[in-house]
């Protein structure tokens, strides 16, 4: 009877842990990840900022491009990549990590006047890729 009981417990452990299984499994399975590409107006929104921030700015005239980087890593979507420049009187400068495999999906182009200091104007060109 003792060993009845043993091979009826295993048989009962043994159901619970693929049922259990059953139902863990297909919550745990990863879900597919959709990126869709951004629309002008949000890089066009996201260059604004950029400017208005003073990053541009502050980018060009020092070469710092940290605050530039952490601002568009906030704003773009994980597996964004993109290609920025900035060009003005006294020069250009440009963020590139893009690679060759990626495809350019949206750009946005805009012309922002420094506020501070001599009038400067700096033509801003953002492309994003995925």
């Amino acid at each position: 009877m003792k060993g009845q009981v043993t091979v009826i417990g295993g048989l009962l452990a043994a159901t619970l842990l693929v049922v259990y299984l059953a139902i863990a499994l297909p919550l745990l399975a990863p879900k597919p990840v959709r990126i869709e590409p951004l629309k002008p107006i949000n890089l066009e929104r996201l260059l604004n900022t950029l400017c208005e921030s003073g990053a541009i700015e502050h980018w060009a005239l020092t070469g710092d491009s940290k605050p530039v980087e952490d601002l568009l890593n906030l704003y773009l979507p994980p597996l964004t990549y993109y290609n920025l420049t900035v060009k003005w009187s006294g020069g250009w400068r440009c963020i590139c990590n893009i690679p060759e495999s990626a495809s350019v999906v949206a750009s946005a182009k805009c012309l922002y006047t420094s506020p501070i200091g001599e009038e400067a104007f700096f033509e801003v060109t953002l492309e994003v890729a995925m």
